[in-house]
């Protein structure tokens, strides 16, 4: 892949599609996931039938509205009734044979259960794709280094993003919350990421324990940009504005989609100069 850093997209046969021509892509793998969930999926066959709904009856975008959604409290029922049933948290969701799974992340489970997320070689590979887009759009090229200190046990955002940096060419440090802020600045200090990867509150910790650490104010750990997620915060413009002043870097962005297969960033400034918009 050609890997010039003045190459704005990182997949331009998707990323520069017309809008016609991404949402004619998008319904056609639309109705390959509806028919493949159906037969697959238990939990998807059941909630379809009891709407009356057919795989084949999605032949337009307004038929999609007709999709029933799936609550958290469903998902969790779901993980119930598979382990009454099965023995095990999969039985209901999961639409791959339990011996292609390659890796299972979950929620926090700070507010009940943690929701669990199984994923296939193919998912994964998806995954990686997705955090590639998002990572070449900020700025974020390949050769650089970037400490990890959001959660590594079980979190989307952990182990799965790791993954997806190393498999995309970045180094990581992988030093995670769980170390404590003081291993998390001690290995800044030792290792001189270029980036930083941690929950708005955690950055703002930072902040408050650097000087005392290390006895030197953030500002001075040579840091470039700040990735947060993880919780809400850094999509809040005073809360960008705080952390990317204190820091003395270049771009703060929020991300979210650590192993769903989706992706939503928001970057505030150019693709060279880590100029990041809305994806």
């Amino acid at each position: 892949m050609n890997l010039d850093p003045n190459r704005k997209f990182w997949n331009p046969e998707r990323e520069t599609m017309s809008r016609d021509q991404l949402r004619d892509h998008q319904f056609k793998e639309l109705q390959k996931q509806v028919k493949y969930n159906y037969e697959n999926g238990l939990f998807y066959k059941e909630k379809y039938d009891a709407v009356g709904l057919q795989p084949g009856d999605i032949k337009t975008w307004d038929d999609f509205y007709k999709i029933p959604t799936m609550t958290k409290d469903e998902q969790r029922q779901a993980q119930e009734e598979s382990l009454e049933r099965f023995n095990h948290s999969y039985g209901m969701l999961a639409c791959a044979p339990e011996d292609k799974f390659v890796r299972i992340s979950a929620t926090s489970g700070t507010t009940g259960q943690p929701t669990l997320y199984t994923l296939t070689k193919h998912d994964v590979t998806v995954n990686r794709q997705l955090h590639a887009r998002k990572l070449w759009l900020g700025g974020a090229f390949p050769g650089l280094r970037v400490l990890h200190a959001m959660a590594l046990s079980m979190f989307t955002g952990g182990v799965p993003v790791i993954d997806a940096l190393m498999d995309y060419g970045l180094c990581v440090i992988p030093v995670g919350a769980e170390g404590g802020v003081a291993r998390v600045l001690q290995f800044v200090d030792l290792c001189k990421p270029h980036l930083l990867t941690c929950t708005p509150s955690f950055a703002q910790y930072i902040i408050e324990k650097c000087p005392e650490i290390l006895g030197k104010p953030a500002n001075e750990l040579g840091l470039l940009a700040i990735g947060g997620g993880g919780e809400p915060g850094m999509s809040i413009k005073s809360v960008q504005d705080r952390i990317g002043k204190v820091f003395g870097v270049n771009a703060a962005k929020d991300g979210i989609g650590g192993t769903h297969n989706f992706r939503g960033c928001q970057y505030r400034q150019s693709h060279q100069g880590f100029f990041w918009s809305l994806q």
